[in-house]
């Protein structure tokens, strides 16, 4: 279904801006079933966290693990951690093997994760 169309006046100039009508049009995307992939083909981010209870501690969690771990570095500790369906995607920058190891298994350590995607970038 096509959005209406609102005209705008913006300095002097006549825009049309597309209006989303419908609740439903507004939803965040679907994960793809086995896949690190939202609807579309984009990567997950943290807006794809999910909402669940569980989902929310089990990041939570794998966070608090990760900044308590003195032995790994400030970008480590800081990793994109999302949870969406007990499934815990793993993005950003570590400095060596060992710190990527280190993070996957805090993850993989923590109650209610169904499986890991390592998405860890090496320095």
């Amino acid at each position: 279904m096509p959005f209406p169309y609102r005209f705008v006046l913006l300095s002097g100039a006549l825009a049309v801006v597309p209006v989303a009508s419908h609740a439903d049009e507004l939803q965040a995307p679907t994960l793809i079933a086995g896949e690190d992939t939202v609807e579309g083909g984009s990567r997950l981010t943290p807006m794809d966290q999910g909402t669940s209870p569980e989902d929310v501690r089990v990041t939570q969690t794998v966070r608090q693990a990760l900044t308590k771990n003195d032995q790994l570095s400030i970008n480590a500790q800081n990793v994109k951690v999302i949870t969406r369906d007990g499934v815990v995607t793993l993005r950003g920058p570590v400095k060596d093997a060992r710190e990527r190891a280190a993070v996957v298994a805090a993850a993989k350590g923590t109650a209610g994760v169904k499986r890991v995607d390592d998405q860890l970038e090496i320095q």
